[in-house]
């Protein structure tokens, strides 16, 4: 099996148990359990797509010093790594735009393919600036739970991390940090950490 990057890269995986997928999120799916092997399952499903791009991911990651694993992970869990992409490359009723789905009425959206570098690069930028909040505003989190929140606010915005607690209250299905990070940790070949 191919990883997402490499384990030094992705040390910051370990530190963290996540819950998983959430009932909403499996039952979305069309599964009737949920938790963390939901999410390996899902990420399973895409893996030939994720691996397909493996090299944007890691490229990505490069320059914002993010996992790659977790850009893959968020590909997965906003488009199945653009399975659920229209032909213009927009999901969400035409709101957000590329594999990570780019939210549209948040950012401008650079040129390029729904799976193109720029794309993964702005994706990583978002995220980046969303951790250097977190930073600034929960500086006595640890690392692993502040790139939790940054995750959690590419779904639902930086001001809406207040707690650890409820780190993912709000996010769709109250489950994406969670998600993410378990799909994370099988890009990385962490599971079952």
């Amino acid at each position: 099996m191919i990883f997402i990057g490499t384990a030094q890269q992705n040390d910051i995986l370990k530190n963290y148990t996540p819950t998983g997928a959430s009932n909403q999120t499996s039952s979305a799916e069309g599964i009737s359990a949920h938790g963390p092997h939901v999410s390996t399952l899902l990420a399973e499903r895409d893996y030939n797509r994720i691996i397909a791009l493996k090299h944007l991911f890691e490229a990505a990651s490069a320059i914002s010093a993010l996992p790659p694993a977790v850009l893959a992970a968020i590909a997965s869990r906003e488009s199945h790594c653009g399975l659920l992409l229209d032909k213009k490359g927009y999901g969400d009723n035409g709101n957000a735009y590329g594999i990570c789905q780019i939210d549209k009425r948040a950012y401008p959206i650079h040129t390029g393919a729904p799976d193109s570098q720029c794309h993964l690069n702005q994706v990583a930028t978002i995220l980046f600036s969303n951790l250097n909040y977190i930073r600034q505003h929960h500086p006595n989190w640890s690392e692993a739970i502040q790139l939790q929140g940054a995750i959690a606010a590419y779904n639902v915005g930086c001001g809406n991390i207040k707690t650890v607690e409820g780190i993912d209250i709000g996010t769709t299905h109250n489950d994406y940090s969670n998600d993410v990070w378990a799909r994370a940790q099988y890009y990385a070949g962490l599971c079952g950490v």
